[in-house]
């Protein structure tokens, strides 16, 4: 039997363990198996028809499948605006560098992140904005009785993640799984790329069960950091158009800030804290990570061959000439546990 995603607006049952992603209605399956037909999907790289990789539960990659096709989608993942879609498609092309340059930076704080975590007696845990799964591993050990589920919009990213692990595309504002499904979510360094934050933490109060609990790490302020100024003065001489990708991070870049947001979509703050994050670059190491990801790296492709290599090469250039001080970036981690209230 195969699992299809109901209609967002009908009555939900309870699911039991094993209706794992959502409420359902059950029809014949076909004769081939679900994860054989995904891998050949992979394989004839139909990148707007796969939505969820081998590896995941059978009924997982069903009720995924089958909604997502149903409805005719394609990489603008369950409602992700166009926007968002592009920010998802510049990830899924920079997956590598990622996994090689920024995921190690971030996972110390994640790692703190789960510590706090009431996952030891967690049957589901959902790890949200994946990228990689990076953390997926680290869940798993802690959480070792759970299925553990990582999704994120980027197929490039969540591709790269354990093949052992159950893993989907998809996206927050709209998570394909029942309500009261999960006992805790994580959202590591993910809301500030969402369009609508508060929409996104409803969403995800929803798939929890009764006093479910999230945890969340974030970026602070902004803090000055000379490097990113020159790179800014460099595209522009150059003409690089400006990167027209939004963030949210402003609308969380307190304690305060991100407390409200959570109290506003229905969770109890436990406790938030802040932490110093501090990392000292060479001149290779930022020329490498700032060429390949982020707003920088988007604008950069936007150069033609010849006008990219001159920008890099005067980037260079700058960089060298500066204290190793002044390639240390200092910025602020936020950490925020919160529970589900009571309705």
């Amino acid at each position: 039997m195969t699992l299809v995603v109901a209609p967002r607006g009908s009555t939900a049952r309870s699911p039991s363990p094993s209706s794992t992603f959502s409420e359902v209605q059950r029809r014949p399956l076909p004769s081939r198996s679900p994860q054989t037909h995904f891998e050949g999907i992979a394989r004839a790289g139909s990148r707007d028809r796969v939505h969820a990789l081998p590896g995941l539960d059978r009924r997982v990659l069903w009720a995924i499948r089958e909604n997502m096709l149903q409805r005719g989608q394609n990489l603008d993942i369950r409602g992700c605006d166009q926007t968002a879609g592009r920010l998802a498609g510049h990830y899924s092309a920079t997956a590598p560098q990622y996994e090689h340059l920024w995921a190690p930076v971030l996972e110390p704080f994640n790692l703190r992140l789960l510590a706090q975590l009431p996952l030891r007696g967690a049957r589901r845990v959902l790890d949200v904005g994946a990228g990689v799964g990076t953390l997926l591993p680290h869940i798993r050990a802690r959480a070792s009785k759970a299925q553990v589920v990582g999704i994120d919009r980027s197929m490039g990213m969540i591709a790269l993640a354990p093949r052992d692990l159950q893993r989907a595309v998809a996206d927050v504002s709209q998570l394909p799984t029942a309500a009261e499904l999960f006992d805790v979510a994580i959202l590591a360094f993910m809301l500030f790329h969402v369009p609508d934050p508060l929409g996104a933490l409803v969403e995800v109060r929803r798939v929890l069960v009764p006093r479910g609990c999230i945890g969340i790490t974030t970026w602070g302020r902004a803090q000055a950091f000379l490097p990113d100024d020159m790179w800014t003065d460099e595209l522009d001489s150059h003409g690089a158009p400006p990167d027209a990708t939004p963030s949210s991070r402003g609308m969380m870049d307190s304690p305060e800030k991100l407390a409200d947001l959570l109290n506003g979509a229905g969770f109890r703050v436990e406790s938030i804290q802040r932490e110093p994050f501090e990392q000292t670059h060479s001149v290779d190491e930022l020329v490498a990570l700032k060429s390949s990801l982020g707003p920088t790296a988007r604008r950069l492709a936007r150069l033609d061959e010849q006008t990219r290599g001159d920008c890099l090469a005067r980037m260079r250039q700058r960089l060298v000439a500066l204290s190793r001080d002044a390639l240390t970036d200092r910025d602020e981690v936020i950490f925020a546990i919160a529970a589900k209230k009571q309705a």
